[in-house]
Formats: structure tokens, C-alpha cells, sequence
């Protein structure tokens, strides 16, 4: 049995929503114009409120496309400033992540083709493309 460490300080208050009434809810106004992210390795920013819009319009796009609610993505880009947009955008449709990490594929050699074998899905096979 493994041995359960305590935190001395005092349990964390998680509230129970989901990620993007978390962090786009009735606060945002405050914090609208704020920098909520910077990539590295360009040095470009993006505000609460432009990752919020971005969120918007990116999770419409994928709901028109038929992404929705139990539906498996499989996202397959680098890591970089729009990586958790996305993440987010699927979260808010209710549709599961399949990360197939760059570096690793570029690693070990899959195939466009192997990818799409690993995340088809029938049903939906307008999300392949």
C-alpha cells in the first residue's frame, strides 16, 4: 500500500464548473485585456479575451463541421501559442482529445496514414481530414 502524503497547508476550493466558465466566466471583464499567455520562442501574447474569442469561433467551426459531444479529435500539431485554444474549443463541445505529440511521431516514424487508422471513427469521418 503506498504510503499518502498531506499537504500541511489547507485544502484547495476547486469550484465545479466546466474549464471555460472557469476561465472565461463572469470575471473575464477584469481581466479581458490582460496577457494570459506568452509563446517563448516568438514572443507573441494573447489577451483573456482574445483566447476567449478565438475559443468561440473555433469551437462553432468544428461544431459545424459535426465535432460534438463524445466525439474523439485527434490533434496532431506542434506545441505553440494556439495549442490550448484548441484544447479548450474541444473541451467546450464536450469531445475527447487524442494528442499525438509531434516530437514523438517525428521520433519513431508513424505515417499520416498510421495516425489516421489509430483515431478513425466511422461515424464521423469528416473529422479526419
Amino acid at each position: 500500500m503506498p504510503n499518502v502524503v498531506k499537504s500541511p497547508r489547507a485544502p484547495l476550493n476547486v469550484p465545479v464548473v466546466d474549464v471555460f466558465t472557469f476561465l472565461f466566466g463572469k470575471h473575464l471583464g477584469a481581466y479581458s485585456d490582460k496577457v494570459a499567455t506568452v509563446d517563448g520562442l516568438t514572443g507573441e501574447s494573447l489577451t483573456f479575451g482574445q483566447i476567449k474569442n478565438n475559443v468561440l469561433l473555433l469551437a462553432s467551426g468544428l461544431s459545424k463541421l459535426g465535432v460534438g459531444k463524445g466525439d474523439t479529435v485527434g490533434l496532431f500539431a506542434p506545441n505553440n501559442i494556439e495549442y490550448g485554444i484548441v484544447l479548450v474549443a474541444l473541451a467546450r463541445l464536450g469531445a475527447f482529445r487524442c494528442l499525438v505529440f509531434f516530437c514523438f511521431v517525428m521520433a519513431v516514424g508513424l505515417t499520416c496514414d498510421t495516425l489516421g487508422r489509430c483515431t478513425r471513427d466511422p461515424r464521423k469521418p469528416h473529422v479526419h481530414r
